[in-house]
């Protein structure tokens, strides 16, 4: 499901509108916001900044990207990628608190927006695969029967 509004989200973003797409509820991506606008996904996601930074590093091995380049402390982790055509990734990681950390990724306002969202997709498949989510939103969403759920 939330591949399907990523790339409903995309074509939009491509005729300059600014989407907010949230994918409550998604068993593989459990964020909670995502925003496209001008060649950049941002998400944030519930899991710790070392495995966000780790399922980053392996999102870009598993998709064959040439890391060109990256800078990484305690708090902030950035990663340049290119592909053999030469069309480069720029992501940014940031510690928000010990539970929450924000994803930006970034192809350009005129670079491949579907490049950024196989990235993206592929960054929170490795945090599921990792199980680094911390909470499991389809046993939390009150929606469906979950935690604060009201009783019918």
């Amino acid at each position: 499901m939330r591949l399907v509004l990523l790339g409903i989200g995309l074509v939009l973003a491509g005729c300059g509108v600014e989407t907010a797409l949230i994918g409550v509820g998604a068993s593989a991506a459990q964020a909670g916001v995502t925003m496209i606008d001008k060649g950049e996904l941002r998400s944030f996601e519930m899991a710790r900044y070392d495995d966000v930074v780790r399922a980053c590093y392996r999102a870009g091995t598993d998709l064959a990207l040439d890391l060109k380049n990256d800078d990484r402390n305690d708090k902030v982790t950035s990663m340049f990628f290119r592909d053999e055509t030469g069309d480069k990734i720029t992501v940014r990681i940031e510690r928000r608190t010990e539970r929450v950390t924000f994803i930006k990724v970034d192809v350009g306002s005129f670079g491949m927006a579907g490049l950024g969202s196989l990235f993206m997709h592929q960054v929170w498949s490795e945090l599921a695969d990792s199980d680094a989510y911390l909470e499991d939103w389809d046993r939390a969403d009150p929606r469906d029967g979950g935690v604060g759920a009201s009783p019918n």
